[in-house]
């Protein structure tokens, strides 16, 4: 597999690791209709994570360091997207002015895309940890498993 390939399957399976995040934070639906959709796709995710890890047959040390690393995968992608979530509402609300000041406006766009690289690097080196704490058998299976998952997941979105 070449890099750019390791480097794409690296943030797929990040960003699978902290999609709840993603809806956690859409602020577009209703908190009831987003709260009940959310709670199924993290009890379906969990399911499927649980299958992975059973499939990967992880030592008891293996699941807690996934875990740990899942946490504070998720910890510090809350606090990015929280600060997206605040430079995106102060972007539009320096859009709404009668007078744009195209320096606050660039100021604002720039911070913006700090944090969007800032996640990027993030999820490289979740997924890097993964490879420290999982066997090379074990990652590579974890990598078709994932794939397959991913596939699973956008037929269902597409119902």
């Amino acid at each position: 597999m070449d890099f750019k390939k390791i480097i794409f399957t690296c943030g797929l399976i990040c960003g699978f690791l902290v999609s709840p995040m993603v809806y956690a934070n859409d602020t577009g639906s209703s908190s009831s209709e987003h709260s009940d959709f959310s709670e199924k796709k993290q009890e379906r995710m969990g399911k499927k994570i649980q299958e992975i890890y059973n499939q990967l047959n992880l030592t008891k040390e293996q699941k807690e360091q996934l875990e740990n690393n899942k946490s504070k995968t998720r910890e510090k992608r809350k606090i990015l997207f929280d600060k997206m979530r605040s430079y995106k509402e102060t972007l539009n609300q320096e859009l709404m002015r009668p007078e744009l000041d195209m320096n606050k406006i660039n100021e604002i766009q720039t911070q913006f895309k700090t944090l969007q690289s800032q996640m990027t690097d993030d999820r490289l080196n979740s997924m890097l940890d993964v490879r420290k704490i999982l066997t090379p058998q074990q990652f590579s299976k974890f990598l078709s498993l994932m794939e397959r998952y991913k596939h699973q997941e956008s037929s269902i979105e597409e119902k």
